[in-house]
């Protein structure tokens, strides 16, 4: 039996309605009309309430396990449950209303596509990224797989042919080598800038050395020459006494 959770219109309407004033103590909604009652998950999603994950979403989930996989056992997330907490709040920032426990089953649901399939034209970037290092598996899962959350066999649907993958491949290749050649370009230009700076202050303070070494040997050519001057008026001085001392004998 198929495990999506069918609502009217009646439920709906009933369910987006404002908490009664005395809420029972199992904390649901009490069941009026018929309606089926549905349990508040802690993150203020219905957790019961199925989710549709369209390509773009499983992209984004994606994109976010790649981006934080690394950081798990880490102070920033210390556990797998972390884990889908933090991707679930960053894509209800997107406006993806799902939950650790739909992220958690989606993921499930791939890597279990992802190891079952095998037409290679069906390979994606993504699914390449996070199990490069599985030898034992080969990147075949087709993101366009359009299912519940809450399921568990894959189902395949809005397959795009296969010249269009190849050249939205080659597309996001080539943007992928201009962005890797302006980083580097920068990199190149900020390491320039930074050894011009060096030599900058590295010259400036040989030209300070050389003047303060310049102003030195001018000091001390004055010293040599008051010294000189010294000696000349004591020489003189010396040379008056002696010849009023001759006088003096006359």
């Amino acid at each position: 039996m198929d495990n999506t959770i069918f609502l009217e219109i009646e439920d709906l309407i009933q369910f987006k309605q404002p908490l009664c004033s005395n809420p029972t103590s199992s904390g649901t909604i009490p069941p009026t009309s018929g309606a089926i009652p549905l349990t508040l998950s802690t993150e203020g999603t219905p957790s019961k309430i199925d989710f549709k994950w369209s390509v773009n979403h499983t992209k984004f989930l994606l994109d976010l396990y790649a981006k934080y996989k690394d950081d798990v056992g880490t102070f920033k997330i210390r556990n797998a449950k972390a884990l889908w907490e933090k991707i679930a709040n960053e894509l209800r920032l997107l406006q993806i209303n799902v939950n650790s426990n739909h992220c958690l089953n989606r993921w499930r649901v791939v890597e279990r596509s992802f190891k079952k399939f095998t037409d290679n034209q069906s390979k994606t970037e993504e699914m390449e990224a996070i199990f490069k290092n599985k030898v034992n598996l080969r990147p075949e899962y087709l993101l366009g797989v359009e299912r519940n959350s809450e399921t568990v066999e894959p189902q395949i649907e809005d397959e795009e042919p296969r010249n269009e993958n190849v050249a939205k491949n080659q597309t996001e290749s080539k943007e992928n080598v201009r962005t890797n050649l302006r980083k580097n370009i920068r990199v190149n230009v900020t390491k320039q800038l930074g050894k011009e700076r060096r030599l900058t202050t590295a010259e400036k303070l040989r030209k300070d050395k050389k003047e303060y070494y310049i102003n030195k040997l001018d000091i001390e050519r004055e010293k040599l020459e008051e010294i000189k001057r010294r000696n000349n008026i004591m020489e003189e001085r010396n040379n008056i006494l002696k010849n009023n001392k001759c006088n003096c004998h006359f």
